[in-house]
């Protein structure tokens, strides 16, 4: 394995030194550094079919190191059991519970002759003999499971790495085809190349342009903006991933928009499920899975019903195993309650601690008090300053749900039917308001999902691409300093009417005049100036005017303004 992996770096790194090198060639001939016909014509080499061969070979790379990945993850939970024959461990289950049976039927007629023989002795013996068939039938019990677990881990490790390699050594195989006809290849010394007889350009554009190329490239991309926006570890963000994978594979039918919402409304699922106020609220703000995950039942003359699936079904039916929904429902949980800032473990107060250490046992098994501490400061920091990833996941899918809703209903008080109005307080709105019916609160986590939400919906609008595909090109312009949160969000939501809206909900409207009327209980008075109401803000709800300052003031992060 290690081995592998070494090759597969080597591999790696002499890729991408050609692929620099051959950058500097054809940026060389453009800019005219090298000049001269034998050099223009050369260009053409590099750029049709040098560089698509070693873009085919690192993509391959990339996806056999993934994949290499996952069994390595696979193999660690597997690999303290030794050999493991799935044939033996059911034929060993059957005997087992053959033996138990067998010993159950004894301790039951023993317990017949105890309960009608009043002969002391042979009641005393009697009664050692159930409790020895007691304790064997414990022992068998204990084995049984034993046995199942095992078998189990063995189906799981069977789920995660069936058709591992499949693809991505057929992408390498097809990637060597091109260094082949690249070696029979002859340049000539004017820069001009004769191809292998059977061969021309299209073979290369081919290699070049496929759609599975694309596909690599866009989830590997994606993978790692997880990771880095985040603070996912790359087994979280590969479980994502096939998430997605797997709304594509069930769902082929679903428009591309409507399979992102999927994804998206089935991630905020992890966080805004648990309540019975969040199983009210969300299912009518940013729409129900039970209208794409159901069992149909027969119900007598009423015909068939269907039951809505819970969240673990619906991930087990997209193709994650039941040991990967339990990682994936730990991580986003913790990355939602973490983004805001958390104690170090030694820090938690001992219930605290008790109940943090038994959910990530519920899903990585048994570990120490050292090693659960090590985790969790870790994530302290691979999370620390990221935006609320469920968050953002439940805002863009209401954002993206442009069905009438029940939540349209909230206009009985806010004036307004129209969704638009439901995504922002879904969103920013709800944050720094009452509309959500709910004291407001805010942090960099909230500001962050909050704007980055309306921001990639907005260029998937736009641009007539995926969520994906939109994420990937939002993060790489925030990264390269090609745009500014705050400035995008203004452009896609007024900020006058953004300071309106809140200033409107949290601050006094109007104030008295100091001068006595003719109706003593009704004082004259004047319109508030916003100068006052800012004032007002600023001391009764500080978190509402820091992310009106922040918006104001171009900022990426959300940045206190009210010390």
């Amino acid at each position: 394995m290690s081995a592998l992996k070494k090759n597969l770096q080597s591999g790696k790194e002499a890729s991408n030194q050609l692929k620099t090198g051959s950058q500097k060639v054809i940026t060389a001939v453009d800019g005219q550094t090298l000049s001269g016909a034998a050099y223009t014509a050369g260009k053409g080499l590099f750029s049709e079919l040098i560089l698509p061969t070693i873009s085919k070979v690192t993509s391959a790379i990339d996806s056999i190191e993934q994949e290499l990945q996952t069994y390595t993850n696979a193999d660690q939970n597997i690999s303290s059991e030794g050999t493991l024959d799935e044939d033996k461990l059911n034929q060993q289950i059957a005997t087992k519970k053959a033996m138990k049976a067998s010993v159950d039927a004894s301790a039951e007629v023993a317990r017949a002759l105890s309960r009608n023989n009043p002969v002391a002795k042979i009641l005393d013996a009697l009664l050692d003999v159930q409790n020895n068939l007691k304790r064997m039938s414990n022992t068998f019990e204990d084995d049984i499971r034993e046995l199942e677990k095992k078998l189990e881990k063995l189906r799981q490790f069977s789920s995660q790495t069936n058709g591992l390699f499949a693809n991505s050594l057929n992408d390498m195989k097809l990637a060597m085809q091109g260094v082949l006809v690249l070696n029979n290849t002859i340049v000539n010394s004017d820069g001009s190349y004769s191809l292998p007889a059977g061969i021309d350009k299209s073979w290369f554009k081919n290699l070049k342009d496929t759609k599975q190329l694309r596909k690599m490239e866009e989830k590997k991309a994606y993978i790692q903006l997880l990771q880095d926006q985040f603070g996912f570890d790359e087994a979280t963000a590969q479980q994502i991933f096939k998430m997605k994978e797997g709304i594509d594979e069930k769902f082929p039918k679903l428009s591309q928009k409507e399979k992102d919402y999927l994804l998206a409304r089935i991630l905020g699922e992890f966080s805004y499920s648990e309540g019975l106020a969040n199983k009210m609220l969300w299912p009518n703000t940013a729409g129900d899975l039970s209208d794409y995950f159901y069992t149909e039942v027969l119900a007598g003359s009423e015909g068939k019903i269907k039951i809505p699936k819970e969240l673990k079904e619906i991930l087990l039916y997209l193709g994650l195993s039941e040991k990967e929904y339990k990682e994936l429902h730990y991580n986003l949980r913790l990355q939602h309650e973490m983004s805001p800032g958390n104690l170090k473990a030694e820090e938690l107060p001992p219930e605290a601690y008790r109940d943090a250490k038994n959910t990530f046992m519920d899903a990585y098994g048994q570990t120490s008090d050292e090693e659960f501490n090590k985790f969790w400061n870790q994530k302290l920091i691979d999370f620390d300053g990221k935006g609320d990833f469920t968050h953002q996941s439940i805002t863009t899918a209401t954002i993206l749900d442009e069905k009438i809703r029940p939540a349209n209903a909230t206009g009985l008080y806010t004036g307004r039917f129209d969704s638009e109005s439901v995504d922002e307080i879904a969103g920013w709105k709800g944050d720094t308001t009452t509309q959500a019916l709910k004291p407001p609160s805010i942090g960099n986590d909230d500001y962050k999902a909050d704007l980055d939400a309306v921001n990639i919906t907005q260029r998937m609008k736009e641009q007539s691409i995926s969520y994906s595909q939109a994420s990937n090109e939002y993060y790489s312009a925030l990264s390269n300093q090609q745009t500014n949160r705050a400035e995008e969000f203004k452009k896609n939501v007024n900020y006058d009417y953004v300071k309106k809206e809140i200033l409107k909900d949290l601050t006094p409207q109007t104030k008295p005049t100091g001068i006595s009327g003719m109706n003593p209980d009704n004082p004259p008075s004047v319109a508030t100036t916003e100068e006052e109401q800012l004032r007002y803000l600023k001391e009764k709800y500080p978190a509402s005017y820091d992310f009106i300052e922040s918006l104001k003031n171009n900022e990426n992060e959300y940045t206190n303004y009210h010390k």
